[in-house]
């Protein structure tokens, strides 16, 4: 083989060393990407899981309390930053108007909060939560308690109420 033809085939199986290993880059790329994805939807449902149970266990147990602090933990996915919970009682000109709260105002237009959205996640969740009837603890006039989350936990305090489980901030 002459020196030229040598230096030629080097050359193409360089540029195809390089091609596979770009090809094995963007696949392994996409691979962590989506096992981040997967994660997140785990992470959601198992925050709403456990809002909804402990909501509806407490609803029937009148003066039984539940906190979630840093010491008992509910942790929220690491992509929203606020928790809204909205009255049975609730009418759209009572709720915020900042368009980050439209999904709230639309299921309380349509009156989904008195059946299967009570319930929002900031910013909009794909999923709706619906945790049973609720009362607010501490929303004064407003049928709304918005909560920021602290480094992806909910502070807030649960207590059975007989028919409905009592929300508020701790």
């Amino acid at each position: 083989m002459k020196k030229g033809q040598a230096t030629i085939g080097h050359i193409f199986i360089y540029i195809l060393a390089i091609f596979i290993f770009a090809l094995i880059l963007l696949y392994g790329y996409k691979a962590i990407v989506q096992f981040m994805e997967k994660g997140e939807q785990v992470s959601l449902i198992q925050f709403k899981t456990t809002l909804q149970t402990n909501v509806q266990d407490l609803a029937i147990q009148y003066g039984d309390v539940i906190v979630f602090n840093e010491n008992n933990p509910l942790k929220a996915p690491s992509r929203y930053k606020e928790i809204c919970f909205v009255a049975d009682d609730a009418v759209e000109q009572q709720l915020p108007t900042d368009e980050r709260y439209d999904i709230m105002r639309a299921a309380v237009d349509a009156d989904m909060h008195k059946s299967t959205e009570n319930v929002f996640l900031i910013p909009q969740a794909e999923h709706s939560i619906y945790v049973g009837p609720i009362e607010l603890g501490d929303y004064g006039e407003l049928p709304y308690l918005c909560i920021n989350f602290t480094k992806n936990l909910l502070n807030i305090r649960l207590e059975g109420r007989g028919d409905k489980t009592r929300i508020s901030r701790i």
